[in-house]
């Protein structure tokens, strides 16, 4: 069950982050302020659905969101999401390489490659992150397992509930119990996200950080 603990803060928080799951018509996105108490504890502000771009960024800009992660795994609109990271700053792709040594790394990439306006344009910034390693992390948060509190607002709406909990570590595999896994996906990057600005230290082992 995911920890419906609620924190209140009197300070600013240190970092606002949205994380958008892409969909085949629309986009997830969960937005969740991050603290420096703790190394790391953090406040779910919302999660909604976006039904294009230019939702998604009202709602970010609403709430003072100064970075976007945003899942490129969706093959059919991988090349919308980089073309978005070309023109967007601050709006970052991000993949998943399970075999990947280390929490994550970064690469500059063609937005074009592959396609006859590669050249074309700027060169982009992705992410590949170990999706695992992030995924146990996120679960000893939500459990209450973690010296941080990962706080989920009382009101927030069942279907998020559902979603984030939509996956379990069963017999050394992650399985999905459930079929819309999307805030459990936004959930997970937003745990990335924190751990790369430094403000969650995952397994507190910085070797497997890069260097930036």
């Amino acid at each position: 069950k995911a920890s419906e603990k609620v924190a209140i803060y009197k300070e600013v928080p240190h970092a606002t982050f949205a994380c958008a799951d892409v969909q085949k018509t629309h986009l997830w996105l969960s937005v969740r302020q991050w603290f420096a108490t703790n190394n790391g504890d953090s406040a779910l502000v919302l999660y909604q659905r976006a039904e294009d771009w230019k939702e998604l960024f009202d709602i970010c800009k609403t709430h003072g969101v100064e970075r976007v992660y945003c899942d490129a795994a969706y093959a059919t609109r991988q090349q919308e999401v980089y073309e978005v990271a070309s023109k967007t700053p601050g709006f970052v792709p991000v993949i998943d390489n399970a075999n990947l040594n280390g929490l994550y790394k970064r690469e500059t990439i063609d937005p074009h490659e592959g396609t006859r306006r590669q050249g074309t344009a700027n060169l982009i910034t992705r992410y590949v992150i170990n999706p695992d390693l992030f995924r146990h992390r996120l679960m000893e948060l939500m459990r209450g397992e973690s010296d941080q509190v990962w706080s989920v607002p009382r009101g927030t709406p069942m279907e998020y509930l559902s979603q984030v909990t939509a996956e379990q570590y069963v017999a050394g595999q992650w399985k999905k119990i459930r079929r819309d896994n999307h805030a459990f996906d936004c959930e997970v990057m937003q745990t990335f996200a924190a751990t790369r600005a430094r403000i969650l230290l995952t397994y507190h082992d910085d070797s497997n950080m890069e260097t930036e």
